[in-house]
């Protein structure tokens, strides 16, 4: 790909064309009368018109009407009647004009099109008058349906396959051939967990001989609640801007929804109620439409109540207003009334348009993009407004809301949308017939994304070996899933298994703040409550680590065991604090006096939720509870006491650590390292629907000299260094790979180690197979 980027780079500097010079290109007229209503003016609408139409004359050229196209713009002459092939227009769709080719953005017209627009000229460019060019469109709104084909090949069972049956014919693909199940397994791991399955469970499954084991194995997966809810917190994290720390945490200005979401994801929330909730928030929801409340003067576009439009708008839409919220749009039909007619959902007082950072002195009317939806009563209350808006998002005829999950979800397993860019749900799909049944279908199922996803992942089109593709190329045609690079938290999260280390470094986990009223320091009889919850915990012990920078005491209120939003009744063990003084089992702490006369600690055995606890402490101290086998969840209130009176506001944070016997925490739930960000995951200033996957000098430097995958294959090379040569390449290679080294690879890795160094030796092993694109890369 980059050969072929240096290439078209070389081409534009020197003024040539990639597609030929000559008559000798140009496809013939088609043979036969042409239709302007049947066969042009298709072409003119959905390729031309979003550049020379009622929005936007690009290079003063209108094709709204006969006379305006063929007149032409600031070049001159567009159309020379009866001359197709001396007509300007011509020979720019068929890419003969040096350094040009219409249109710009897209797919070129296929030669079928250009025979067809020449054969129209040559007839004398007839022009249907009843037809009105450019009248505004509302593509992807309203739900359909496509019927399955009853009589479709054996192999074409899912619903997906039976659509594309006349498409896999007509571009010759084979879908009689899938990839093995070991390919199979690890694609379907990697995509609905993020993580790769362990070589037990590959070797179980190539031996399984049942018809049915792929279905069955994406229902396995999936019931994986917290692994799943782990891995798709990147995605969500992703869209939905939601991060840990950085701008806007510092003041207040920015609110995580990471429990939230963490716990919508686990199970399985509706797709509408999901949304709904994020535009009409509940508790723990909010901060998605709080957005960034920027430091400083910041441009009229950047607002909250602007990132809240743009937002809901690209997110849950795909649709695109940040040129909108400063000016008409450039590059589609969204006009800057549109925007702030959204955002004015979200404000208390009357919203000034302004463009270009120029107040105009108007008010915005209160509307959704697509009025058809519903209306929104500009005269209630925000709140309400919020609500009615959610309804009118989440109505079953709005078919672009379901629309765009599938295509984004489409994309992420097959690394391209239906619709390309995914931000564009108005540009053409590949095959309008899968992306209106996937969308439909999964309204008419209650919005279960688990189902959307199990269609998909059981489809011979998701099954079908990967392919690279050129992303430079115009003309994709669906061969089969693209050949992808981990993300950054999946092969974080590979080598964090391969290696046995743990992501646990201080103030590392995403937190809860508090602070006084107003940045001031609450006065000493005020209590604090805060509310935090760890990561799913199966075994081992959680440490709930409280910085309250100097209070004198932290009561803990409850602490309650929660599956499925259920409190489950639990019972504790080794209860204790650690602290600058030392630790102490609970049993033994020096109790207040505000707990009551006949109130007891708790002790083994025991809910600790069925009383207050009082632990004295210091400004930087940790509560830790061991928990047995088989739990879940900790949900806890701590309650901080006696405050001091000091100049600054106070702040508290917990940092929950998963210890013991359980297995390691997801680098999802993790502040970003350096070694994350080298690969790619993004700050969420931005709302980020795709990362790049091309390789940087950044990524080589980190995953050759980094410090993060240094420690990391330091701390493998010691878990390895057991047991014979032999024992050892064979586990790395079943935990990496998921397979048996190959014999030149057990003859090449054996030369690797040195009995004087067999650490050292280990790194070096561990290294190499990380970095072998096997390892690295989706097939």
């Amino acid at each position: 790909m980059g050969k072929h980027f240096l290439l078209l780079i070389v081409f534009a500097f020197l003024g040539l064309t990639a597609f030929g010079q000559g008559e000798a290109t140009l496809p013939a007229p088609f043979d036969g009368a042409v239709s302007f209503s049947e066969q042009i003016q298709p072409i003119l609408s959905s390729r031309c018109l979003e550049c020379h139409g009622a929005q936007l004359k690009m290079g003063n050229y209108s094709m709204l009407s006969r006379e305006a196209l063929i007149a032409g713009g600031d070049e001159g002459a567009a159309v020379v009647v009866g001359d197709s092939a001396n007509s300007r227009l011509i020979k720019l769709v068929a890419g003969l004009e040096p350094g040009l080719q219409m249109p710009m953005s897209g797919d070129p017209l296929s030669q079928e099109d250009i025979a067809l627009l020449r054969a129209w000229i040559d007839q004398g460019a007839e022009w249907d008058e009843s037809i009105v060019m450019g009248a505004e469109k509302k593509l992807g709104i309203e739900p359909r349906r496509p019927a399955l084909a009853t009589d479709a090949d054996s192999l074409l069972k899912n619903p997906i396959d039976n659509l594309l049956a006349g498409y896999y014919q007509k571009n010759k693909v084979d879908y009689q051939t899938v990839v093995d199940d070991r390919r199979y397994i690890r694609r379907t791991y990697l995509d609905l967990i993020g993580v790769l399955p362990s070589g037990e469970a590959v070797e179980a499954f190539a031996a399984d001989g049942s018809q049915d084991k792929r279905a069955k194995l994406v229902d396995e997966v999936l019931s994986n609640r917290s692994a799943y809810a782990q891995h798709w917190l990147t995605f969500w994290n992703d869209l939905l801007r939601n991060e840990y720390r950085g701008t806007g945490f510092i003041d207040g200005g920015r609110e995580q929804i990471t429990e939230w979401l963490l716990q919508s994801l686990e199970e399985n929330k509706p797709y509408d109620q999901f949304v709904a909730e994020l535009i009409d928030p509940v508790t723990g929801s909010r901060g998605f439409l709080k957005g960034i409340v920027w430091r400083g003067v910041v441009n009229a576009s950047q607002t909250p109540e602007m990132q809240a439009a743009q937002n809901v708008a690209q997110v849950f839409m795909g649709t695109n207003l940040k040129c909108a919220s400063c000016h008409d749009s450039f590059i589609n039909q969204w006009k800057l009334a549109d925007s702030y007619g959204l955002a004015a959902v979200f404000t208390e007082k009357p919203l000034e348009l302004v463009r270009c950072d120029s107040p105009t002195g108007k008010f915005a009317e209160v509307h959704f993009l697509y009025p058809e939806l519903g209306a929104i009563d500009a005269g209630a209350p925000v709140d309400q407004r919020r609500a009615q808006l959610a309804k009118i998002m989440t109505n079953d005829d709005n078919g672009r809301l379901t629309r765009t999950i599938v295509n984004r979800i489409w994309a992420r397993f097959m690394g391209r949308g239906i619709i390309e860019p995914v931000d564009d749900m108005e540009a053409a799909p590949w095959s309008q017939e899968v992306l209106d049944w996937l969308a439909a279908d999964l309204s008419d199922n209650g919005y279960d994304l688990h189902r959307t996803m199990k269609t998909i992942l059981t489809s011979r089109a998701y099954q079908l070996p990967a392919v690279d593709y050129d992303a430079n190329d115009p003309n994709y045609v669906f061969q089969g899933p693209l050949v992808r690079r981990m993300s950054a938290e999946q092969f974080v999260d590979a080598l964090s298994v391969l290696t046995g280390y743990d992501l646990l470094p201080p103030d590392n986990f995403f937190r809860s703040d508090g602070r006084g009223q107003g940045g001031q320091a609450p006065d000493e009889d005020v209590h604090r409550m805060l509310r935090f919850s760890s990561p799913r915990i199966e075994s081992g012990s959680v440490e709930i680590d409280v910085d309250i920078s100097g209070a004198s005491m932290v009561q803990l209120v409850s602490v309650d065991n929660h599956e499925g939003g259920l409190p489950v009744q639990v019972d504790w063990i080794d209860a204790r604090l650690i602290g600058p003084e030392g630790e102490l089992p609970l049993s033994e702490l020096q109790w207040s006096k505000a707990v009551a006369a006949d109130a007891k600690p708790p002790v083994v055995g025991q809910n600790p939720s069925t009383s207050k606890t009082h632990l004295r402490t210091h400004s930087h101290s940790t509560i830790a509870y061991a928990v047995p086998p088989g739990y879940f969840r900790l949900k806890a209130r701590v309650e901080v006491v006696e405050w001091p009176v000091v100049d600054e506001f106070m702040r508290f944070q917990t940092q929950f650590f998963v210890l013991g016997d359980s297995k390691p925490l997801r680098s999802s739930l993790v502040v970003a390292g350096p070694l994350q960000k080298a690969l790619g995951r993004p700050n969420r200033e931005q709302v980020t629907t795709q990362r790049n996957s091309l390789t940087t000098t950044l990524q080589a430097l980190e995953i050759s000299n980094g410090e993060t995958l240094a420690k990391m294959l330091q701390h493998g090379a010691r878990q390895w260094n057991q047991g014979s040569e032999a024992e050892i390449i064979n586990g790395v290679f079943a935990h990496a790979l998921g397979r048996k080294p190959t014999q030149q690879e057990l003859s090449l890795a054996s030369t690797i180690f040195d009995q004087d160094d067999r650490e050292q030796s280990l790194q070096d092993l561990l290294w190499i197979v990380a970095m072998l694109p096997e390892f690295q890369l989706i097939y």
